[in-house]
């Protein structure tokens, strides 16, 4: 097939789109979904099928060359459709195409390139391009497009490590001691049982980390590394047996350095770490548990794949090297699979999804009474100062009922004076009336308001019975769970695999 010609005309075009194109998608756009148009309408069939063949087969090798590999189809069109892999990040066009803009502004990064670390500036920079650049679907490949990219355009060493956190680059040069310090980790971990730290060294250690919370320490590296070393569906169960512990004494071992107030020698800060994370082994385990769970739940294909994978078969890691996988069997003897757990979840969150609703009702009445109370204080003011407004009313219509009478006493006619007076005791009445109104209005809204306060506690007291008989009810269902999850956390633990 390689014989054809078209194989080696694909090989130059996509050769040149690569050098004249800036961008990942104008490389698609102009050279890779246009070689359809090499195949004359004159061929014959069974010319076409041995075309397309070629340029399929050309554009494969093409794209492993570059670190990728991809899968080919010919529409009825003959147009392409390419769905593409990157198997080598360091080799694949998105790393060639970065670095060339890198290259381009060299000078701008001259300052940091000498002192091997970029600013959050800079990074962010450098990341807007990349999203120019290369339409990502993947952090994880676009945090190592960047690493790549910043090695092979500003000529650091390909063993050279790069770390992107807090929005900032670190370059560290390969280091001997580390590779050292990795070693004697590795080998310590691979020991069945390791020497006791004496009281005097247990001294030595407490001192030397007085005030670091050791705990909280560990979980953070152990989110770090299930997120950025070992992430599920990133890695397979056999690489994450082999590599989930080795970062966790790695990550431990380095984070503690700027802690130690003392000098201590490297064999018992090796030792210490160890023991550290052997005695915190089932902490550890529950957090892969946790994340598992969370990405199962999701329906996540890679995470029912990691867990199906404790099966109890046997598996071969080499011709003659084979080992049983194990089971996930709870203290009952219950054996689970995906199917079992994702419904084991299912049915626990699906009751405490009930049992929060229901607190979550609680908390808002809880909250409705106190603006109830706010309400009803703010209607008892208004009250006190209506039923004051009243007896000024009242008084104002008594003196002028006083005075009518006493000028209707009077010998002489004073129509003038008494129809004023007659007037403004009508103007007193209607207001009297109003307020007579707005006095009985308020002290209907005051009893209604004290009946909703005095429904609330009931309304609690039910709703936390309904709470206490749903959890007595799934007691059962809460204790298999969690039976689950140890033996869950079980499996992954004993399942060892040495290099």
């Amino acid at each position: 097939m390689k014989t054809h010609p078209l194989y080696e005309i694909v090989q130059e075009i996509l050769a040149q789109g690569l050098e004249k194109c800036s961008r990942m998608q104008e490389f698609e756009e102009q050279y890779v979904t246009l070689l359809p148009g090499l195949l004359p309408p004159s061929y014959s069939p069974e010319e076409i099928r041995l075309a397309r063949e070629s340029v399929r087969a050309s554009i494969i090798d093409f794209f492993h060359l570059h670190g990728m590999s991809v899968f080919i189809f010919f529409e009825k069109d003959d147009r392409l459709r390419i769905f593409k892999k990157v198997k080598e990040v360091h080799k694949s066009p998105y790393v060639t195409f970065l670095t060339r803009w890198l290259l381009e502004h060299k000078e701008e990064f001259k300052e940091s390139i000498r002192k091997q670390k970029f600013s959050q500036e800079e990074i962010a920079q450098i990341s807007e391009e990349a999203d120019n650049l290369i339409d990502f679907k993947d952090e994880f490949l676009r945090r190592d497009v960047i690493r790549q990219a910043i090695k092979k355009g500003f000529g650091f060493d390909v063993r050279d490590a790069i770390f992107l956190f807090d929005n900032e680059a670190h370059i560290k040069n390969f280091d001997y001691n580390f590779v050292r310090l990795n070693n004697e980790l590795r080998e310590l971990g691979k020991r069945s049982s390791i020497e006791p730290i004496s009281e005097s060294e247990e001294s030595q250690i407490a001192s030397s980390l007085e005030g670091v919370n050791l705990g909280f320490l560990l979980g953070d590296i152990t989110t770090e590394v299930l997120r950025y070393h070992t992430p599920i569906g990133g890695v397979n169960n056999i690489d994450f047996s082999r590599r989930f512990l080795f970062f966790i004494r790695q990550k431990l071992r380095l984070a503690l350095e700027k802690f130690w107030k003392h000098p201590l020698s490297n064999r018992l800060k090796n030792l210490f770490c160890e023991h550290l994370i052997r005695e915190n082994l089932d902490l550890i385990y529950q957090s892969v548990v946790s994340e598992l769970l969370a990405k199962l739940i999701t329906k996540d294909k890679e995470a029912k794949k990691f867990i199906d994978f404790y099966n109890g078969k046997v598996t071969f890691l080499a011709p003659s090297k084979r080992v049983k996988k194990p089971l996930i069997k709870d203290e009952k003897e219950r054996i689970y699979q995906s199917e079992s757990i994702y419904q084991l979840v299912q049915n626990r969150r699906y009751i405490a999804t009930e049992v929060e609703t229901l607190q979550t009702r609680i908390l808002d009445l809880g909250k409705s009474k106190e603006e109830i109370e706010e309400q009803i204080k703010l209607l008892e003011d208004k009250l006190i100062v209506r039923k004051e407004e009243k007896r000024h009313i009242e008084g104002e219509l008594e003196r002028v009922s006083l005075e009518i009478k006493k000028l209707k006493m009077q010998s002489k006619s004073q129509p003038e004076s008494l129809k004023k007076l007659v007037d403004s005791e009508s103007l007193w009445l209607a207001k009297n009336r109003t307020l007579t109104s707005s006095l009985e209005e308020l002290n209907e809204n005051l009893d209604h308001l004290r009946k909703e306060r005095r429904k609330i506690p009931e309304t609690i007291r039910m709703l936390e019975k309904q709470i206490t008989h749903k959890i007595e009810a799934s007691r059962a269902l809460f204790e298999e769970y969690e039976m689950m999850k140890r033996a869950l956390a079980q499996a992954i633990a004993s399942f060892k695999i040495d290099d």
